[in-house]
């Protein structure tokens, strides 16, 4: 879904063609790529503007209200793997080669730097602010659009400074919570991270971007699935062996099932 939930945006596999669904004229537009084998898409959430990347490497930038869209054919020479809008517009891909590209909001690279691994997801601290629907005029050098997350292979959390991606801070967790399956800022100072056997993590940030594990909590006997939340409901929900389940976000660093969980 788009930032506002106006636009619904769909890729299918091994197409070329972007639909995007209006909620108001529910109506579908049909949009050549030029992108065939999808394997990443995001929406910025400081415009209308989605961005598609392929298997081969291939870059898509799509504005919805100008209906024009942008190919950048060899963004990467392998799959795009990740990425994420920052709060300024610039977008940052993740890929299979082992680099991180930053580019402006068409597509055109700005820099490159190489990786000692496979990133296999990305975020901005700034979304976190988008979740919570502040204000969105924040200042391109504000920490809220510096600071970038990468998880690290599902091995460990990197914390970075865009203006300087050659000193992360780096954040390990017990072997004994599996993998990292999906982290979330939840707001500025906390992230919640999902692990693969079933454990879910409240982590603190603070301003040196130093990670601190908080609280953890086994939800699941076998495996979680998958972790989603909502700031303004003070919620998170996650999926696992055991179903759905709701958690109170209310105070982070004690997380608690909700009585809806039970139910669902």
């Amino acid at each position: 879904w788009s930032r506002d939930g106006a636009s619904l945006a769909i890729m299918e596999r091994e197409a070329a063609t972007l639909i995007v669904w209006r909620t108001s004229s529910r109506r579908s537009r049909r949009v050549e790529t030029h992108a065939a084998s999808p394997s990443f898409l995001r929406w910025s959430e400081r415009a209308d503007r989605v961005a598609v990347g392929t298997e081969a490497g291939d870059l898509f930038v799509y504005d919805v209200g100008r209906r024009s869209g942008c190919p950048v054919l060899g963004k990467h020479p392998d799959r795009i793997v990740c990425g994420d809008w920052g709060g300024d517009g610039r977008l940052v891909l993740g890929s299979a080669d082992r680099t991180v590209t930053i580019s402006d909001g068409d597509g055109e690279t700005l820099e490159q730097h190489d990786l000692p691994y496979v990133p296999a997801d990305i975020e901005f601290l700034s979304r976190a602010r988008d979740r919570e629907k502040e204000d969105a005029s924040v200042s391109k050098e504000s920490p809220i659009t510096q600071r970038m997350l990468i998880n690290r292979e599902g091995k460990a959390l990197l914390l970075y400074d865009v203006r300087d991606l050659k000193n992360p801070v780096e954040h390990t967790l017990p072997s004994e919570y599996g993998t990292i399956v999906s982290q979330v800022w939840y707001d500025e100072h906390h992230l919640l991270v999902g692990c693969s056997h079933g454990w879910l993590v409240t982590l603190s940030v603070s301003s040196t971007y130093e990670m601190k594990e908080t609280c953890a909590q086994k939800l699941y006997s076998e495996a979680l699935y998958a972790l989603s939340v909502s700031p303004p409901l003070q919620r998170a929900a996650t999926v696992g062996d055991g179903g759905l389940k709701l958690l109170d976000l209310r105070a982070p660093t004690s997380l608690e099932l909700t009585a809806e969980s039970a139910s669902v």
